[in-house]
């Protein structure tokens, strides 16, 4: 039986999208990143498997990780390194940060 690979992001996902699986996602997560700061939540973004089979490509995973201390930390799994990714980290940086923002708050 050939195995799946677990830095495939569908894989991934599917380790981790179970909502019943909150409690070892935490644990995983915690393990792997060793954060300063306990983690609180691992929430899956988007649970949505939009391809028919595993091996396919094109699925996104986020992990959004909120930490004890307040932080929150957009996760993500990559298989390999890409030009476009310091952009899209701070893209997504932005998006985080001004996702916690209230209207009319600076």
């Amino acid at each position: 039986m050939e195995l799946l690979d677990p830095k495939n992001d569908a894989v991934f996902k599917l380790m981790l999208v179970d909502d019943d699986a909150a409690e070892a996602r935490i644990s995983l997560l915690s393990a792997i990143l060793r954060p300063e700061s306990p983690i609180t939540s691992a929430t899956v973004k988007n649970p949505n498997m939009p391809k028919k089979h595993i091996r396919d490509k094109d699925t996104i995973l986020d992990i959004l990780l909120e930490l004890d201390d307040g932080r929150r930390i957009d996760l993500e799994m990559q298989m390999a390194w890409r030009s476009y990714i310091p952009e899209r980290a701070y893209f997504y940086g932005g998006k985080l940060m001004t996702s916690q923002l209230s209207r009319g708050q600076k």
